[in-house]
């Protein structure tokens, strides 16, 4: 059961040192149909010395006879998954790899907790790397200086589009290092931040950056406790960006004067399609102006309103909203105080308008 769930991950550690692969190979083997990719495991097993290949006779696994005939698994890798990437030795090794590898766009280094100096190596190895677009670093306990020189890296890299640095601690610093970049990288499309303490001076910055940015497409900055003053001026800078279609504000404690600003934008925005407020404590007087603002809006698709202290009155004015509306799809309201009668009344409406699902 354990390999079906990390079965990509098994296939990085055959790169990780011999006796990883001598694990991971049988492994790997025992239940082929899982994943598939029989020419890759023919490349793995090709590079075994005779003393590895013993090892798997109890395996009675045809081990192929002409190495040279498959790809070097450095040219044909994609995704590549590394879990507890401890020392500088491992560090150089996979950066190394990067600068190889001519085919990889996908590079997971979550949950290692990685130092200074190993994601110093890295990034070196990131700057010149002309193949990866998506680079995932979550529970890695990075600091301030550490998203500093990710930001750096930003500025020289022009190939990833997706970061994932979530659940971490950078700070408000941090956050502001990496809005900086975003003044200048022009390939980046996805930014993942939540859970890092940026604070409202971390989030100011970061809404700065999206006034100029032109490429960004998708900001999450969930669990950061931006406050309100952070939502109203992420709000202003949604005034002015015409390329952001997604924005991720859960549990930011945005409050009664960060919704409000929000809610105001829809009037004018027109290119936000999916916007994620739950758990923000905006109340009635909020869930009424979004309502207010369905009334308007024609581009959103999505809206998480959950846990916001709504109640049967606000939800039965934004059902009313949906009837001018068209172009919602998905409406979250769990976890605000709904009466039974209300939620029959708005189900049979969604059933009816066949737009919210």
């Amino acid at each position: 059961m354990i390999l079906r769930v990390i079965i990509k991950v098994y296939f990085s550690c055959l790169l990780v040192n011999r006796q990883w692969c001598r694990n991971a190979v049988p492994l790997l083997w025992s239940d082929i149909e899982i994943h598939g990719n029989k020419q890759l495991l023919r490349v793995c097993l090709s590079v075994l010395n005779a003393e590895e290949k013993a090892l798997l006779k109890p395996f009675e696994i045809i081990l192929p006879n002409n190495p040279n005939r498959y790809l070097n698994i450095l040219h044909i890798l994609r995704l590549f998954t590394l879990v507890q990437l401890m020392g500088l030795e491992n560090a150089q090794s996979l950066a190394e790899f990067l600068y190889k590898n001519t085919a990889l766009s996908f590079l997971n280094i979550s949950h290692n907790q990685l130092h200074s100096e190993t994601l110093k190596i890295l990034v070196e190895a990131l700057c010149k790397n002309t193949t990866i677009t998506s680079l995932s670093l979550d529970y890695n306990q990075l600091n301030s200086d550490e998203a500093k020189s990710l930001a750096e890296a930003l500025y020289e890299n022009n190939t990833i589009t997706s970061l994932n640095i979530c659940n971490n601690q950078i700070g408000s610093d941090g956050g502001k290092a990496l809005a900086k970049a975003l003044y200048e990288n022009t390939t980046l499309t996805s930014l993942s931040l939540n859970y890092n303490k940026l604070y409202s001076e971390g989030g100011n910055a970061l809404a700065e950056a999206l006034c100029k940015n032109t490429t960004l497409t998708s900001l999450s900055l969930g669990d950061n406790s931006i406050s309100p003053e952070g939502g109203k001026v992420l709000a202003r800078a949604l005034y002015k960006n015409t390329t952001l279609t997604h924005l991720y504000l859960a549990n930011n404690q945005l409050g009664t004067e960060g919704g409000k600003a929000l809610a105001e934008v829809f009037h004018k925005n027109t290119t936000l399609t999916h916007l994620y407020l739950g758990s923000n404590e905006l109340g009635i007087e909020i869930g009424s102006a979004f309502a207010k603002a369905l009334y308007y809006n024609t581009t959103l698709i999505s809206l998480n309103l959950i846990y916001n202290k709504l109640n049967s009155k606000v939800v039965k004015t934004l059902a009313e909203a949906l009837h001018n509306n068209i172009t919602l799809k998905s409406l979250w309201l769990g976890g605000n105080n709904i009466d039974y009668t209300t939620s029959n009344e708005i189900r049979k409406f969604l059933i009816w308008n066949k737009q919210i699902f």
